[in-house]
């Protein structure tokens, strides 16, 4: 038993072994600067407010199934669909499960590998904080952003799912912090 347990032992300190070398010695390629001036969405406040739009839709996720509400879930697909209409009448467009989304868009050079971009809709009960402020007033688009969060409020400047826009320039909904923006301006 002990000589099964030390060859296994000596197998997995190889692999790692093996797996340090191969990941310090692979070959990646430098991807080459474009000589082209970068693309400048434009921002206004027409596209804010879309953007918001998606926000307030609150698509909690509980860890019970048999409770879940997949009543956002439909109206977040919807809003997608009707606030970005080129989304469906430009690239090719699945749902999975009655709810997720793959949007897929075909490039037209196909030795070029594929790239991927991820996000969810769920987020996580919002607790029960306290709300500072119900305002949703807009800012001008082009105003400096504040710093990211570093730890976690014991209030909520505004409510979670408002999609407020303040005088700040920063939206303020708790899911834009982690995916919703990739959803939403991806």
């Amino acid at each position: 038993m002990k000589k099964i347990l030390l060859i296994l032992f000596v197998l997995l300190i190889l692999f790692i072994i093996g797996l340090l070398i191969r990941t310090l010695t692979y070959p990646f390629t430098r991807v080459k600067k474009s000589a082209a001036t970068p693309v400048q969405p434009a921002v206004n406040d027409s596209i804010v407010a879309r953007f918001a739009g998606g926000i307030k839709i609150a698509t909690i996720s509980i860890g019970d199934s048999t409770l879940f509400n997949y009543v956002p879930f439909e109206e977040l697909n919807s809003y997608i669909r009707h606030n970005f209409p080129l989304i469906y009448r430009s690239l090719e467009t699945y749902t999975v499960n009655g709810h997720a989304l793959v949007i897929r868009l075909k490039g037209s050079d196909n030795s070029l590998l594929p790239l991927l971009f991820l996000s969810h809709m769920d987020v996580v009960p919002p607790g029960s904080a306290a709300i500072k402020n119900n305002d949703s007033t807009l800012f001008k688009p082009r105003d400096q952003a504040i710093p990211p969060v570093s730890e976690i409020a014991e209030e909520w400047d505004y409510a979670p799912f408002s999609g407020a826009v303040s005088q700040r320039p920063h939206l303020w909904p708790r899911k834009l912090r982690y995916e919703r923006h990739a959803l939403l301006l991806t």
